[in-house]
């Protein structure tokens, strides 16, 4: 498996995919000997327009290239989004302003799919581009509200869900991302009404993420819209 070299290893950048790496290991249970730091660069326009044109003008992109012998990744993230990402010397300044914490949440977008994609490839299971990204909505949540827990005390998750579904811009034409959106916005708000905004601490929900985070296609889709029972 080939990549680019990364981000200096020293970047603040870095530093936030190796926190986020430590919540979804931790929460969901992925176990790779791989990190997302270690494919981390700024590609050219031409360098994207080679392997997926469709991801020039996007903050951030996970691409894959799979060939006869040798699989391509590569995580992209813009000059743009690098200098929001690196403009404050700790997390907490940067999840201070909305700027800061829009970067933190499409960096954990494409940590997401670093992972789940590993995950999938070693369970030798077919990939698409929908499922990374529905898994991704439910990840970046995840590790948002939990590094806000770590560092204010509180998930701050009604709003988290308000920004990343009714405050955000869907970016992109890879995949139909107002589905992935719709069907993500509707299993986290359904589940906030029913368990409440620490809900990602109840072990009934994070077993139900534990279970998604291993399946793909129309199983997903299908478990997704099951409600978790309340207490």
């Amino acid at each position: 498996m080939s990549s680019n070299h990364s981000q200096p290893g020293n970047s603040q950048t870095i530093l936030h995919v190796v926190a986020m790496e430590q919540i979804i290991g931790d929460y969901l249970g992925y176990k790779s000997q791989l990190s997302a730091a270690s494919y981390i660069h700024t590609y050219s326009d031409a360098t994207l327009e080679s392997y997926c044109p469709d991801v020039v003008d996007l903050p951030a992109a996970f691409i894959v290239e799979e060939q006869e012998n040798d699989t391509f990744i590569g995580i992209h993230i813009s000059g743009d989004l690098h200098r929001v990402l690196e403009s404050h010397r700790d997390t907490s300044g940067l999840l201070k302003s909305r700027v800061g914490l829009d970067a933190f949440l499409i960096l954990a977008e494409e940590v997401s799919h670093f992972h789940y994609y590993l995950h999938l490839l070693d369970s030798h299971k077919q990939i698409s581009r929908f499922d990374l990204e529905l898994q991704a909505e439910l990840d970046k949540i995840v590790i948002a509200a939990i590094t806000m827990t770590k560092l204010f005390g509180k998930p701050h998750l009604v709003e988290l869900v308000e920004i990343v579904f009714n405050q955000s811009v869907v970016h992109g034409t890879v995949t139909d991302y107002k589905h992935v959106s719709k069907i993500a916005e509707k299993f986290w708000k359904e589940n906030l009404s029913i368990l409440g905004p620490r809900l990602i601490f109840d072990r009934r929900f994070r077993a139900h993420i534990h279970k998604v985070s291993r399946i793909f296609g129309p199983e997903k889709r299908r478990f997704l819209a099951e409600k978790i029972q309340a207490a």
